[in-house]
């Protein structure tokens, strides 16, 4: 198992040292984005059809509003909850990532720019990572805990959300495909790490108390 650690971590900086060695920017210096690659077609469907890019735009704001809001109600309502405070921590990141290192808008987004997006109209620079990503993730996480819903009925409906918003951020230029990532793995290992760590400060807390007495 050692050797095959160490093996995995001479072949990535190898992979590393070959991907920043020998990959070419574009002759525009534009950033090279596999998801804007992959939704070209998309994009210009939507530019083609803004009735339809609007639509869009509406069902994906009104989702994410709904899960904020259902957010608030849960911190109101229910203080004990982590949700709250771990789509508050996400945020507080994203704003020291965002404000760190200011992404720029690409002229395309210009054209895929919409009336009901969220936040709207005016963005000077892209926030990294997707607040959209973060705040759907962290709740589909919650729901799927609680199980206020049947997975058999909650599990597929919130993939597909996931999917359609995701490929909807993309193909619009609303987001570069990393704030995607990004905003996926931090909702996931702040879900499941953070009760944890919590559990452990708090045993280690009980711990010295005692050791005190």
């Amino acid at each position: 198992m050692h050797l095959i650690i160490c093996g995995s971590k001479i072949l990535l900086c190898y992979l590393y040292y070959m991907y920043e060695s020998y990959s070419t920017m574009n002759k525009k210096h534009l950033p090279h984005d596999v998801g804007f690659s992959l939704t070209k077609n998309i994009a210009t469907f939507l530019k083609q059809n803004k009735h339809i890019n609007e639509l869009l735009s509406q069902i994906n704001t009104v989702v994410l509003l709904s899960i904020k809001g259902h957010i608030t109600l849960i911190a109101y309502f229910d203080p004990k909850e982590k949700l709250p405070n771990r789509v508050l921590i996400l945020m507080f990141i994203r704003l020291i990532t965002g404000s760190a290192t200011k992404m720029p808008l690409l002229k395309e987004y210009k054209k895929l720019e919409t009336t009901y997006d969220f936040p709207g109209k005016g963005n000077k620079f892209f926030f990294m990572f997707s607040g959209h990503t973060l705040a759907l993730v962290s709740w589909s996480l919650y729901m799927y805990d609680k199980k206020i819903i049947s997975h058999f009925i909650s599990v597929p409906f919130m993939i597909l959300l996931y999917i359609f918003q995701s490929i909807r951020l993309i193909s619009t230029r609303g987001h570069y495909t990393n704030d995607i990532i990004i905003g996926t793995i931090l909702s996931f290992l702040l879900h499941y790490a953070m009760p944890n760590a919590m559990q452990n400060a708090m045993q280690n807390a009980m711990q010295n108390d005692l050791q005190i007495l």
